[in-house]
Order: structure tokens, then sequence, then C-alpha cells
């Protein structure tokens, strides 16, 4: 009685963040008929979950541990279709949410028991196997033990993903703590137990001065000869770290103490002979300004072109210590700097990791044109720096990253500033103005244009340019055009103004004021139509709707294509309102019938099952199967076909069912040849007119009419009535093999033409008329002989 139509729709309805976050429901869609027809109206619906075998249950909407459920919901099915939220609590009857743990099991079906207030309760078969998206129920929780050393990538656990004191010594494995994994200052002197660390524990050079707190390496702690030269970092032994006269000719190897190995003020006037610190002795920049007195440094003490740009520190030349014009370009060692700045003409020899124009530290770059900005690179903790080009007052929200302003906006324009701006992370603007890229919408795209929006949670959403365009849902597409909206899921509006399109997966392809809002609707262009049915299509015209699902308008105007699977072509103001009906073209024209069609014409209709009205005027096919065509012809029994010509407006009407009438006032023909054989019907005749013209026959012969009343008069004729004609409507005539029997005439042995019959009686009146007329002849002269003899014997009386 019932069956499924269309395929079970079933998705979840949550991205899976944590349990808690998670609706435990699963969108349910699917159609139904009975009886052939799709149901309309409130059914009782029954849904559990069970197993490939059918025999365990994991849910049903009232908790029903096994078998069919006890209560049932009351769902308002529309042409069939019935969607419902399963697991959805705050519905009336359904008292029970889908547990995740259901989908721990391998194979999960859905089951269904129907009734439609007519019938009782039927259970719809197959049961519907729910594929993955059903399964990310189970995402929301990670059983224990699930994440293990290789789930987790080398360096992902960073010192915040760890709580205090989660790793202790039973926690590290052997070894596993080198100094590569230590962060500067983790271990501190509290962390270590007593005598914890010795040599072996660590690793040469791990113990570096900064390592190290002040005088807590005693003499005492440190091993005989354990402390050489190579031991010693840099600048590391200083004079407080020395003991008084520790340090003797005899310890210090040649060379040994340069400036590196002094620490700042360790030699003071007082140690230094007069004369005895020679160039010899100092290395280069060895002696800044702070180290020299004030004066000290005499022209006397310089040797001519002994002040070099390596001798100087930053800064140590100023304004103030250079007279005017006394530094030439001769003194420049131009050369010097073909690294360390970047030069108008351009730069050779640069390597691309070492030299570069831009910041060090965590602050912003930016690039100006007369002062004001044109480009400004943002970094974030990603390292995806956000690109802002354009007016300055472009902008990318904190938080944001990967995000791309290309161009556009303005300071001022006609005394307003015009902004873009783009506030989620991957999130593009091309150019224009007044572009915005809301929050949530990772991804996003808006190539031009002016005051183009994408809004919140429209991840992947695209605008290609235009006007005022919008972008609602994730995927949704606006190529271009003037107050475009695409707000519904994977939606795409092409272009055009003012067009929307709201249903998932739907399509616009341009015109002015367009709707498809059913599922996977298209309108390919046109002004102010509407595809509001699943999988509808109108293909352009003016203000047609079509609201069927999987219905369909070619064109024209104010059409409409009311249920499943109906067709209209075009024209003006024609309904398909039956179930896969067709109205291809005309105006006014109706097919109400399921399965109906009028070809075209003007006020039409197929109101019948299956019945076709092929164009014409005010024509009417009302019964089922019916066929009506030409002018007021009306076609009202099932099966009746009626033809009506333009010679009365008067209505001509089928009068019983599978009638073939025909109105005809010129007359009707049917020819049977090219030659012209067939039969007529004249303007106002009552029996048709059999071609018997010479000029159309041939290989004539003489009939011997005796021989043919002979034949008739042995010819069998009697009373009878057609098999398919009531008993009491009676015929007399002979038998079709009889009569060809006889005389051998005629296509078939089955049936008698009038031609022939009409023919033998004929030649059988010719035969019996020259029978008649020698037996008339003989009477005569019989008469004559006997009038002789009469006379003879009056004589003889005499």
């Amino acid at each position: 009685m019932k069956k499924l139509l269309l395929t079970l729709a079933l998705t979840v309805s949550a991205i899976l963040v944590a349990s808690a976050q998670v609706p435990h429901i699963i969108s349910y869609q699917g159609r139904v008929s009975a009886s052939g027809t799709n149901f309309a109206g409130t059914g009782q619906f029954k849904f559990a979950l069970v197993n490939a075998a059918g025999s365990t249950t994991y849910w049903s909407h009232d908790g029903t541990a096994a078998g069919e459920p006890a209560t049932a919901l009351a769902l308002t099915v529309a042409d069939g279709l019935v969607s419902v939220l399963l697991g959805d609590t705050t519905i009336a009857g359904m008292t029970t949410a889908i547990a995740p743990a259901t989908f721990a099991n391998t194979d999960v079906r859905l089951r269904i028991w129907f009734n439609d207030g007519v019938a009782a309760f039927q259970q719809l078969a197959p049961d519907q196997r729910i594929g993955a998206a059903g399964y990310a129920l189970v995402a929301a929780t990670v059983p224990d033990a699930a994440i293990t050393t290789e789930k987790i990538a080398d360096g992902n656990v960073t010192a915040v993903k760890l709580a205090t004191a989660a790793v202790g010594t039973a926690t590290l494995a052997d070894a596993s703590v080198t100094a590569a994994k230590l962060a500067a200052g983790a271990v501190a002197s509290a962390s270590l137990a007593t005598g914890a660390v010795t040599t072996d524990i660590l690793a040469d050079n791990a113990v570096t001065a900064a390592k190290l707190a002040d005088a807590n390496v005693t003499a005492a702690k440190l091993a005989a000869g354990s402390v050489g030269t190579t031991a010693l970092a840099d600048a590391s032994v200083t004079t407080a770290k020395l003991a008084a006269g520790s340090v003797a000719s005899a310890n210090l190897a040649s060379g040994a103490v340069t400036t590196s190995a002094l620490a700042d003020s360790a030699i003071t006037m007082a140690k230094l002979a007069d004369a005895n610190v020679t160039a010899a002795k100092l290395a280069n920049a060895a002696v800044g300004t702070a180290a020299l007195a004030d004066a000290s440094v005499t022209a006397a003490k310089i040797s001519d072109g002994g002040v070099t740009t390596a001798k100087l520190a930053a800064n140590a030349v100023g304004a103030g210590q250079l007279a005017n014009a006394a530094v030439s370009s001769a003194q420049l060692d131009l050369t010097g700097l073909a690294t360390a700045l970047w030069k108008v003409g351009g730069n050779a020899g640069t390597i691309p990791t070492a030299h570069f124009l831009g910041t060090t530290d965590n602050q912003s770059f930016e690039v100006r044109v007369n002062s004001t900005r044109a480009l400004r690179l943002e970094p974030n903790s990603s390292a995806a720096p956000n690109v802002i080009a354009g007016a300055a007052v472009n902008s990318v929200s904190g938080g944001a990253i990967g995000a791309t302003i290309a161009g556009g906006g303005a300071g001022s324009f006609g005394g307003t500033a015009i902004t873009n701006l783009v506030q989620s992370s991957f999130g593009t603007v091309g150019g224009g103005g007044a572009n915005g890229i809301k929050t949530s919408s990772p991804g996003a795209t808006i190539a031009g244009g002016y005051l183009n929006v994408v809004s919140n949670n429209a991840a992947y959403a695209t605008i290609g340019g235009g006007y005022a365009n919008g972008v609602g849902t994730n995927s949704a597409t606006v190529a271009g055009g003037y107050y475009n909206l695409a707000s519904g899921f994977e939606s795409t509006v092409a272009g055009g103004e003012a067009n929307l399109a709201s249903g998932a997966v739907t399509f616009v392809g341009g015109g002015q004021g367009n709707i498809a809002s059913g599922s996977a609707a298209v309108i390919g262009g046109g002004v102010t139509n509407l595809a509001s049915g699943f999988e509808s299509i109108i293909g352009g015209g003016e203000l047609n709707y079509a609201s069927g699902a999987v219905s369909a308008i070619g064109g024209g105007y104010y059409n409409g294509a009311t249920t499943y699977g109906s067709v209209v072509g075009g024209g003006y103001a024609n309904l398909a309102s039956g179930t896969n009906s067709l109205v291809a073209g005309g105006e006014a024209n109706v097919a109400s019938g399921n399965v109906a069609s009028v070809g075209g014409g003007y006020f039409n209709g197929a109101t019948g099952f299956g019945s076709t009205i092929p164009g014409g005027y005010a024509n009417a096919a009302t019964g089922s199967v019916s066929f009506a065509a030409g002018y007021f012809a009306n076609a009202q029994h099932n099966g009746a076909f009626v033809w009506s010509d333009v010679s009365s407006t008067n209505i001509f009407s089928s009068t019983a069912a599978n009638q073939f009438s025909v109105r005809a006032t010129g007359g009707a023909r049917f020819i049977s040849s090219t030659l012209g054989a067939g039969t007529a019907l004249a303007p106002g005749g009552g029996s048709f007119i059999a071609l018997s013209d010479r000029n159309a026959k041939e290989n004539f012969a003489a009939v011997d009419t005796r021989e043919v009343l002979e034949k008739v008069s042995a010819l069998p004729v009697s009373n009878w009535n057609y098999r398919a004609q009531d008993k009491a409507i009676r015929h007399i005539g002979p038998m079709a093999q009889d009569f060809h029997a006889a005389f051998g005439i005629g296509e078939t042995d089955l049936g008698i033409t009038s031609t022939d019959a009409d023919g033998v009686a004929l030649a059988a009146i010719q035969g019996l008329y020259s029978i008649v007329k020698e037996k008339n002849q003989k009477i005569s002269d019989l008469e004559r002989r006997l009038a002789e003899l009469e006379t003879r014997l009056e004589k003889m009386a005499k």
C-alpha cells in the first residue's frame, strides 16, 4: 500500500566538538505514497534504529526496547514529502534522544512504520542503512587509551599542554630528557635532588655560565683540572671570580688574555704601564667611547687613516664631531654598504634567508605612498601574516590569520571613508570598496565590487563582484550582479538583479527578482520566477512558479507547475497541476489530471487521468485516458475520442465510454492508397461513398448472373447478433467464410465489404431478371397460342 519514493536522507546536525555540544538528533526526509498517489495530510509514523537483521533495537522514538514502538508521531506530509529531526525531544511524542553509543555498532538501519489513517500501521521496506554522517556522533567522545604515542606528532606536546607536575621521573624514559628538550631556565635548583646532577648526567657543553648562579660553583665543587680554557666561555671569568693574586703569569698562556677575556673595567690605569698599550695589543673595535676619558685621544694618538668605519662604534660620530664638509665621498666605503642597505638601484649578491625588507620583532611592516599606508603586513601567532593592501582604512580583525585584502577602499571618497574588512581567517577581499567578510567564515572570498558582504558562519563562500550582493551560508556563491543573495548551503546566483538562492544546492543563472527556494532548484533567468519545489526548474520567462517536486517550466509568462513531475513548456497563464502532467504551451490551458497533457491552443483543460488535448480552443478531456481536439470538443467519458470542427460554438460531447466521435460538417474521407482508393462521407450525408470510378478499376471480366443467382440461393443466411453487442440487437446476413467460399472475392474470409455484397446482389437481381424475362416471353407465347385455340374452338362450335 505504501512505499518510500525518494532516497532516505540522513545527516548529523552539529559539528562534533565535545559531547555536551552535540545534539543527539538525526535529520530525516522521505517520500510516502498511498495506493500509488503521493500522500498529503497528517500521517502517523513510528521510528526505530535497528541492526541489519532487525532483531535488535538500538533506539526508538518513544523508548520502546524491542519491536514496533507503542506510540506514534503525527507528522504533516505535503505532496508525499515528510521531514523530522529524529531524537529531538522537543517534538510531541519524541521522548528519547539518540545516544552516541548507538553508532558504536557497525551496521545501524532506520526502520519506519506508517499509517495513513485508513489502514493499520505497516512497516516500510527495506530498512535504510545509515552512512558515515550518523557515525559522526561517536566522534564527540574519545575512548580511554584511544590516543597512543603514534597518534601524536613529534613536538606537538608543548609545556602549555602539560598540567603542573604532570611529568614525573616514572613518566620519563631513561635518557629521554636532553638539553635540547629543556627550555631556558626550565630546571631550577628546587627541581633537582641533592647530588642528582653528576658529570655523567650532563651532556658536553650542557652547563654554560648563564646556567650557573653567581658563586654557586666553589673550588670544592670542581675536580682538579676540570676547568680548562676550553671549558670556559668567553668573558665567563671576571675579576670578581678571581681571588687576589690567583692569576700569575705562569697560569696564563701566551696571548691568553684578550679583550674578550677581560671583564669590563677589569684593567684600570693603575694596572697599565705608560705606553705599554700599543696598536698591536688592541683588537679591532676594542676601545669604545666608554673606555676613553674625555680628550684622551688626541690627533697625535691617531695615525693618518687609522680611524676607519670598523673602528667607530654605532652612533660614535655625530654631527657635533664632524666639521662642515669634513666627510666627502672619498671618505665613504660604499662597497661595505652593498648588503647592509637596500639601494634604490637594486642590490646584488643578496641571500633570501639572510637579506630582507621587514621586521625581526613582533611588529607589523608597512609600505607607504605619499606618507599614506599602501601595504601592511601584520604578524600573528600562526606565522601566517595578514596582508592588507589598498587604503589605510582597510583592516583585518584581530584573531584572524592568513587573511588578505589585495587592494581597494578609500580614505576619503566624496568625503566618506570606504573600508574593506576581513574578520575571518584565510578570508580574501580582492579589491573594490565597502566589502566585508564577517566572523566564522574561514576561506571566504570577495573578488571585488562594492558593498558586498559574506555574513557570519559562511565558510568558503564566494562573491565574484557586483554591487550589494550577499552570501549567507557555507560554500554559497554570488558571481556578480546587483542586490543578489545566496543564502542556501552551496547555493549559487550567477548574476542579474535582486535574485535569491535560498534552498540548499540551488542555482539562479541571472535575470531579476527570481527566487530558488526548493532544495536543488534551478532558475535559468527571467523576471520574478519562483522555483520552490524540490529539484524544480524554471528556464526563464516571467512570473512563473514551479512548486512541485521535480517540476519544470521552460519559460513564458505566469505559468505554474505545482505537483510532482509536472511540466509547462511555455506560453501564457498555463497550469500543470496533476502529478506528472504536461502543458506544452499556448494560453490559459490546464492539465490537472495525473499524467494528463495539453499540447497547446487556448483555454483547454485536460482534467481526467491520462487525458490528452493536442491543441485547439475550449476543449475539455474530463474522462480518464480521453482525447479531445479541435473546437469546443468535450471528451467526458473514459476512453472517449472527440474531434470537433469550427462549424458551431455548441459543445460537441461524447455520449458513451470508449466512443469515437467526430463532428466534421465539411465531410470525411478515408483514403487507403496513393491511387485514390477509399471512402468518403459527404457534407450533410448519412452514408459512406465507396470508390467505384471506372478509371480506378482494371482487369474487367463478365459475370454469369444466373450462376451468381444460384450461389446466392444456395448461400446460408441466418439471423444473429455480434458477441460484442447485446443479444437483443439482431442482424440478418451470411457468414463471411460462406460468402468467400461461394464467390471467392474480397480481401479476407473474415469480413464482407459493402462493395462486394452490393455487387453480388445486383448480379443476382440481373440473373433473376433474365429468368423472369424468359418466363414472361414463354407466358406471352402460351397466352397467344391459347388465344388462337380458343378462337378455333369458338369457330368449331358454330
